[in-house]
């Protein structure tokens, strides 16, 4: 496949639109329908594909498949944490503590541990504001240490809460009320 060998059972190609993926099996690239013969415009999801109308749970948004792409539904899974900023700027934390911090700084809004260099987490810049202690200035989402988006440096107004940096780099979020995958060097994120 592409001019290199792939071990058979390798998966070479997904088509959601199908419902199709092509495996290498003992040699040969072999199709393989998902969800029967007649399905067709099937999300995928890390690998799997899911048929249209299924609702993806393993998330904290619910999302379901609706022609091919993934709809979320704006609900959040009670079995999820959630914490809260809002106004100039209150905090409730992840068990329903309320609290303000009202200073110019860049602030930790969840992270895995206690590192400064964490390898995934939510961060906010928090500047004076419209006469207010402080607002949120950009708010950047660390999912992985290889994707670093940023949103809100062209501030919150449609249309610039379109405009993101993803990975230093200008990206244009499609407008809609789908799910849309990050390509960063070529690869999905």
């Amino acid at each position: 496949h592409k001019e290199k060998l792939q071990p058979s059972g390798t998966v070479l190609e997904i088509l959601p639109e199908k419902c199709l993926k092509i495996i290498c099996v003992n040699g040969s690239a072999t199709p393989r329908l998902y969800h029967g013969e007649k399905t067709c415009g099937c999300c995928e999801f890390r690998g799997a594909l899911y048929p249209p109308g299924k609702v993806f749970l393993a998330g904290c948004v619910k999302m379901a498949c609706e022609d091919g792409r993934w709809k979320p539904s704006g609900e959040i899974e009670k079995r999820c944490k959630q914490c809260e900023v809002f106004n100039d700027p209150h905090f409730f934390s992840y068990d329903r503590h309320r609290f303000d911090y009202h200073g110019d700084c860049k602030y930790a809004l969840t992270q895995k541990g206690t590192s400064v260099t964490p390898d995934y987490g939510v961060f906010a810049q928090f500047q004076r504001c419209y006469g207010l202690p402080s607002c949120i200035h950009t708010t950047t989402f660390k999912d992985n240490p290889k994707l670093v988006i940023e949103l809100a440096q062209s501030g919150l107004a449609p249309p610039n809460i379109f405009k993101i940096l993803v990975n230093g780099q200008d990206y244009v979020v499609p407008e809609g009320s789908y799910a849309y995958r990050i390509t960063d060097g070529g690869k999905p994120q």
